[in-house]
């Protein structure tokens, strides 16, 4: 009802004469309330410079940005959001619901942003300015749910006051599911605060008013059920737990099952990150069709800095769109994983394709910037990059290059069209003098792509496949009189990453070499290239019992343990085993199934140490029982002369699944 009546306000003050402006605002408007945002959005921008260029209508302007910064945020689009709000509010009179409905719109835009302290600055001025009600509820809540991590006896004070003030609204049976979450809200501050008795005692309320404990599920219950398994895991009562977890379906999705995403960074651990190494979090997200990630939501941290470091870091991770769309779309709105910090050490070069002088070359092509950082966000971004300046520049220009390499190593995008897309590449680059290493990388890339193509999902054929197709194109090279080049090297590493995959040593030794005899005019001694055949050649020299060579190749690399992961030659695995026997029984009786990834360093020996589950799907089922597992896991010893640990920050996947 208000936003009807503040359309009409609008059109009230938009001068008689200017009959097609208020045309353009009616249709903007009718969108608007229709929920069409990419439609609304554009109407609304059509009009307002001639808003702006008014100064009797200033206001009118305001409410215009306002709402198209409600529309930016139903399209998925917080931070263009914020902007738009914020630059409307100052206009707006605070006793105004215009300003009542865009600080609301705020608050609720800086929440899916994870900005808290902002958010509950938001909603509590609109508790301070406003005596609507409906108004007040809603901040209310809104400020319970933004201080649950930082301030719980504030979101407790916050949830008791939208009770009270919410009973006779409560009362009606429509309003039931409204009810049902605040009263889940009031169980999950107690669980943050500690007290997960008491938080029971609410999600108890909560789930009754839902409805209780059936096999009808909605997004709501989902919720509900799954903080009752989280105050029952922490109350110590495992059955109950289970229980409750299960009439989640979490653990038992249909088809494949829950797939961890394709590119899923965490925080790393203090001091490198601001998460400790024992801050432990639960966060709900929505998976789009798309792949990408909305709305992460922080459910359980073990701290203030974890609910929103964790759910900072879910934010940009994505999913391939065609895994995504497997997991039917109800399940994939109430998406719940465990989440702890990856143990990783600074890097030691950020980008080890090509060298100087291509990226240099590269640059003068036109750089491709603000990308979204999650990969499945950035891939529609780069085709439609690709697809305008194949248009404007045409399809040989050198400008496609750069958004052609990024969607290349994108990781979401499909095989095939980065197949076009390399093949693309290499006819543009070579038909307008690109660097050497430039073009050898993308006859790598393109061999690999190849490869990838043929595989058609199958790992092993791939990896054997790759690896033939490099062997042939550093003949190839050499052939050319291009073998002694940091490009070749390039190659050569690469076919050593193929071949440890195939268990080949003598190959990888082989390839190893051949990057250590690279001439240091064309590959610099201090080169990540060079660091990585030092490595690698290191341990099969150490293996070999070699070991005054092994020495004298890790001294020279200067690289400590930690920085070990950093650097593409990690410790080989030999034996990750997962048998009936690790299957936790509870999780088999409820008819759980899980993904896990574990984290740990690796000692001398080849052993796994500080085994911790970083991630896990469903939350609390699996993590100690993959953490077991892993501790028996085995790698071929890495030599690193004396230190402890060889290689930090590994991280491994476990899946756990019943025979049907």
């Amino acid at each position: 009802m208000r936003t009807t009546l503040t359309a009409l306000a609008i059109l009230a003050a938009v001068p008689a004469g200017a009959a097609t402006l208020q045309e353009q605002y009616a249709a903007a408007q009718a969108a608007f309330d229709a929920g069409r945002f990419a439609e609304a959005r554009s109407g609304f921008a059509a009009i307002l410079p001639r808003l702006d260029a008014n100064p009797k209508m200033k206001t009118q302007a305001a409410i215009v940005r306002s709402r198209m910064g409600t529309a930016a945020f139903g399209l998925g689009e917080p931070e263009a959001a914020v902007a738009l709000i914020q630059a409307a509010l100052p206009v707006l009179d605070p006793k105004s619901p215009d300003w009542v409905n865009a600080m609301l719109e705020l608050g609720l835009t800086q929440e899916q942003l994870i900005d808290f302290d902002g958010a509950a600055r938001s909603y509590r001025a609109v508790i301070t300015a406003t005596p609507d009600e409906g108004a007040r509820l809603s901040a209310t809540i809104g400020a319970a749910r933004v201080l649950t991590f930082s301030d719980p006896a504030a979101a407790r004070t916050y949830a008791d006051e939208a009770l009270r003030a919410g009973a006779a609204a409560f009362a009606d049976k429509t309003k039931r599911d409204s009810y049902a979450q605040l009263l889940s809200l009031r169980g999950r501050i107690e669980l943050n605060a500690g007290q997960p008795k008491a938080a029971r005692v609410w999600l108890d309320k909560a789930l009754s008013a839902a409805g209780g404990l059936s096999t009808r599920v909605s997004a709501a219950d989902v919720r509900i059920r799954g903080d009752l398994g989280l105050a029952a895991f922490f109350a110590g009562d495992e059955e109950a737990t289970r229980k409750y977890l299960a009439y989640t379906g979490a653990g038992q999705l249909p088809e494949q099952g829950f797939e961890l995403g394709a590119d899923m960074p965490l925080p790393s651990c203090a001091p490198v990150g601001a998460v400790g190494r024992d801050d432990m979090a639960v966060v709900e997200f929505q998976i789009a069709n798309d792949g990408r990630v909305t709305g992460a939501t922080p459910v359980y941290a073990t701290s203030p800095t974890a609910a929103v470091e964790f759910a900072q870091a879910v934010r940009g991770w994505s999913w391939r769109p065609e895994a995504a769309v497997k997991l039917p779309a109800f399940w994939r709105q109430t998406v719940r994983l465990e989440l702890r910090c990856a143990n990783r050490g600074p890097a030691v070069v950020d980008r080890i394709a090509y060298g100087s002088a291509s990226e240099a070359w590269l640059d003068r092509q036109g750089t491709v910037t603000d990308l979204p950082p999650a990969e499945a966000a950035a891939l529609p971004v780069l085709r439609a990059e690709l697809a305008r300046r194949t248009v404007s520049d045409g399809v040989s220009s050198t400008r496609l290059l750069p958004v052609q390499l990024a969607l290349i190593g994108n990781g979401v995008r499909t095989a095939a069209e980065a197949a076009s897309a390399v093949a693309s590449a290499y006819s543009i680059a070579t038909a307008n003098g690109a660097p050497a290493d430039l073009l050898i990388y993308l006859r790598l890339r393109q061999a690999e792509i190849d490869s990838e193509v043929r595989a058609k999902g199958d790992w092993r054929r791939q990896s054997r496949e790759s690896a033939q197709a490099l062997e042939a194109l550093l003949v190839a090279l050499d052939r050319e009189g291009l073998g002694a080049t940091r490009g070749s090297a390039l190659v050569a590493v690469r076919l050593a990453s193929w071949t440890a995959s195939n268990k080949n040593t003598e190959a990888q030794a082989a390839a190893y070499r051949r990057i250590l005899a690279t001439p240091s005019a064309a590959l610099a001694d201090g080169d990540q290239l060079r660091q990585v055949a030092r490595l690698g050649l290191a341990s099969i020299e150490a293996a070999a019992r070699r070991i005054d060579t092994a020495r004298a190749l890790l001294a020279e690399t200067g690289l400590t343990a930690e920085q070990c992961s950093t650097v593409p030659v990690p410790p080989t695995l030999t034996r990750a085993t997962v048998g009936a026997a690790d299957f936790p029984n509870e999780a088999m009786r409820w008819g759980f199934e899980g993904k896990v990834r574990v984290g740990y360093d690796i000692d001398s020996k080849g052993l796994p140490q500080g085994v911790r589950t970083v991630v896990a799907h469903p939350p609390l089922v699996f993590s100690e029982a993959a953490a077991r597992s892993a501790r028996d896991f085995r790698y071929k010893p890495a030599f690193r002369d004396g230190a402890s640990v060889v290689c930090g920050g590994i991280q491994q996947g476990i899946s756990f699944k019943i025979r049907k």
